[in-house]
């Protein structure tokens, strides 16, 4: 049996080079990585290894689970900002500036998004879209919302993160997934547990648009549903309208 030092010393190693394939390209933004038996093999270490060398990801704000689906790339290494820079900021303030950000640049990700997302992102989209679907369904019929919210949260940082990731532009997905991840926390304790409006039950139909703006390869038609998505998020975060462009 491994002594915990041996362990932790070898899961920093196994860490390091699991960032490696991160920054190398082979898992990016939003991908999903084998699971723990099938790096324990690769690596030739043990799943007690595997495991310790993801809490040191996550707590890195490089890797998330989601409990029952698996581990998800939320940051690229050495990213330009550092999440936990953001989550030092004033939280009123850190979601207004999420909003802001969102509502201008957001839109301009859809079109880049609708030129260069591949057939696979657009099928893990597809996926999504149908976990909403699902999700939502059932919200309107339980009144035991607590997973399910957990569940919605999950799928709407899934789902714009997947939308910087097709961009393929290196900015775009670092800045966007720094975003995501505190807007994750924000939604969780701000929004979503607020209360489930009829209005953000609604926020299905305009993911919808956006995913179908993007997979029809029009930009002009995947900024528009962006932007729609956007002032209607805007209003439900900050209570206002949103800025005029």
């Amino acid at each position: 049996m491994e002594e915990n030092n041996s362990v932790q010393t070898l899961s920093e190693k196994v860490s390091s080079k699991i960032k490696k394939r991160i920054s190398d390209g082979e898992w990016r933004i939003g991908d999903k990585i084998p699971n723990e038996q099938i790096l324990a093999k690769e690596m030739n270490v043990s799943r007690t290894t595997i495991r310790e060398a993801i809490k040191l990801l996550i707590s890195s704000h490089i890797l998330r689970i989601e409990r029952g689906v698996g581990t998800f790339v939320i940051e690229v290494p050495d990213s330009l900002l550092e999440i936990s820079d953001a989550s030092r900021c004033d939280t009123n303030m850190m979601v207004q500036d999420i909003c802001e950000y969102r509502f201008f640049l957001e839109p301009a990700a859809c079109a880049l998004a609708a030129e260069r997302a591949s057939e696979e992102d657009l099928d893990k989209m597809s996926d999504i879209i149908s976990e909403f679907e699902s999700v939502s369904a059932r919200m309107r019929t339980n009144s035991n919302h607590g997973l399910l919210i957990d569940r919605l949260a999950a799928m709407e940082v899934r789902f714009h993160t997947l939308v910087y990731k097709m961009t393929n532009n290196i900015l775009f997905q670092q800045m966007g997934q720094t975003m995501n991840s505190t807007v994750f926390e924000t939604y969780m304790s701000d929004h979503y547990r607020c209360g489930i409006s009829s209005a953000r039950l609604k926020f299905l139909e305009t993911h919808i648009e956006v995913y179908e703006g993007i997979k029809s390869r029009d930009p002009g038609r995947a900024r528009a549903a962006g932007e729609k998505h956007m002032q209607i998020t805007y209003r439900e975060l900050m209570g206002v309208d949103p800025p005029e462009i």
